[in-house]
């Protein structure tokens, strides 16, 4: 994935000086976001420490790129422009999101039969399936309900999906 990344801000920075800071923000959204958030159900609670630092250091570059950062000057203030919150915060956000919408719309239906529900419909509390397997405790399945259970109450029962949105990136961005 970084590897993706890297290759096309090579290739956008070579006009980087004819083009606006707003047309290369547009620019890392269409053409390089899909490269982080492809997949991101499957890996998000899996990341180890080493790969959430090679993902920082790939969001970082797109960050410089938009914003004229020198290369070895701070982008820790320049962080939260492009998406709002930071990537690891919008990678999970994102699985959280689809945890959601799985929730909301009971679709796709091999997903949503996995999940078990708390008695107490009112709090929309999900019960991680019972496992022994290790590999399982970073899934979707596993790990992604207990932080979407750690979500307080009212964005967990947010009527609709554009409020989720809101109300999550409002949470995520403290």
């Amino acid at each position: 994935m970084s590897s993706r990344v890297f290759s096309v801000l090579r290739a956008l920075r070579l006009h980087s000086n004819v083009t606006s800071r707003s047309t290369r923000m547009n620019l890392v959204k269409t053409l390089i976001m899909p490269h982080f958030i492809y997949c991101y159900e499957v890996y998000a609670f899996g990341l180890d420490d080493e790969c959430k630092r090679v993902l920082t250091k790939a969001f970082d570059a797109c960050v410089r790129y938009v914003f004229g950062i020198r290369r070895r000057e701070s982008v820790r203030d320049f962080r939260n422009r492009i998406l709002g919150i930071g990537i690891l915060e919008y990678v999970e956000f994102r699985s959280l999101l689809f945890l959601f919408k799985v929730v909301k719309t009971r679709s796709p239906s091999y997903i949503y039969d996995k999940l078990r529900f708390a008695q107490s419909a009112r709090t929309r509390i999900l019960i991680p399936p019972r496992t022994t397997v290790t590999n399982t405790f970073n899934s979707l399945l596993f790990n992604g309900i207990n932080v979407y259970n750690r979500l307080p109450k009212h964005i967990r029962c947010a009527p609709t999906i554009g409020e989720f949105k809101r109300v999550c990136i409002d949470y995520y961005r403290g």
